[in-house]
Order: structure tokens, then C-alpha cells, then sequence
């Protein structure tokens, strides 16, 4: 089944009912919600009340189809696994611009864990795990040495973009 869902951060700067509204109004059914740091879009976050937060998207026939958290701590992202399974949201996506060794090694796995026994799914935008430089490298199997240096078992359902 094809799924054409919206992104809620071009309307960072506006109220989530309207911004659930005018997405809405152009044909969408499912959004990707953000509980990030501004200037990102914050719509969504935790000590929100979910009930309200599925209401309004109820009110305009919409779903929410992912959490985008970005510029957050290890806990901050640990609280928005608890927040996105209790919107009904699978997936949980974020960045993070630490060291990779300490990403894979200390960063990432208990957020696999918290996502394991919550149900949702973890999304790891890779492009930023590892430091930009002038001559970097795309290609070079960096999502695969990041499965393979999370381990096996529940480090398998890290979604690896790029």
C-alpha cells in the first residue's frame, strides 16, 4: 500500500491545529510530527497530553506516522520513545552529531532497548554520526558497520538512512 505522508516542520512557526489543518486541506492523511529543539518544529512533546494531541488530528481525518526529534540529549529522545508509543507513533527518527564510537557504543543502545519494549521503531539519520570533513566519503558502508558495531538482537531494527 502506497502512504503519502507530510512533514509538520515547514510549519514550525505555526500552531499545530493549523498547521494539522492546512495539511489536511491539501490531501494528506498521515504527518510526521517533530518534538525537536527550536527553531525546529516543537509541535509535540512529553508532559503534552496525547489524547489532545490524537484529537486534533482526528478532527482533520490525519495520522501521525513518525517522531522527528532532533537537537535533544540521550534522555530527551529516551522520554520521546515513552511519548511517540503512547501517540501510537512506530517510529521514532533523530540525528546525532557525536563521535561515532560513542554513538554506537553509549548513545544509541539503550534508545534500541527503550524502543524494543515500547514498540517503536528507532531511525538513525547516519548522515551526521559520522564528522564532516572536506574530503568526506560517501559510500563507504558506514550503515553497515553501524549494524554491525550495535550488535545483533534488538540493535537489528536501527533503520539506517542516508
Amino acid at each position: 500500500m502506497f502512504r503519502y505522508t507530510a512533514e509538520i516542520l515547514p510549519y514550525h512557526d505555526m500552531p499545530f491545529e493549523d498547521a494539522v489543518r492546512d495539511l489536511a486541506d491539501i490531501g494528506f492523511k498521515e504527518v510526521n510530527l517533530w518534538s525537536s529543539a527550536a527553531p525546529l518544529g516543537h509541535h509535540v512533546n512529553p508532559g503534552d497530553d496525547p489524547s489532545k494531541i490524537l484529537s486534533t488530528l482526528n478532527k482533520y481525518g490525519m495520522k501521525p506516522c513518525g517522531l522527528t526529534v532532533y537537537g535533544k540529549t540521550q534522555d530527551e529522545i529516551l522520554e520521546r520513545v515513552q511519548f511517540a508509543s503512547d501517540l501510537g507513533i512506530d517510529t521514532v527518527i533523530f540525528d546525532c552529531e557525536a563521535n561515532y564510537s560513542d554513538f554506537v557504543g553509549k548513545f544509541l543502545p539503550p534508545i534500541v532497548e527503550a524502543g524494543a519494549k515500547a514498540g517503536v521503531r528507532i531511525a538513525v539519520e547516519n548522515h551526521l554520526t559520522v564528522p564532516f570533513s572536506a574530503d568526506f566519503e560517501a559510500g563507504g558502508n558506514e550503515d553497515k558497520r553501524a549494524l554491525r558495531t550495535c550488535g545483533g538482537g534488538e540493535a537489528r531494527r536501527v533503520m539506517v538512512g542516508g
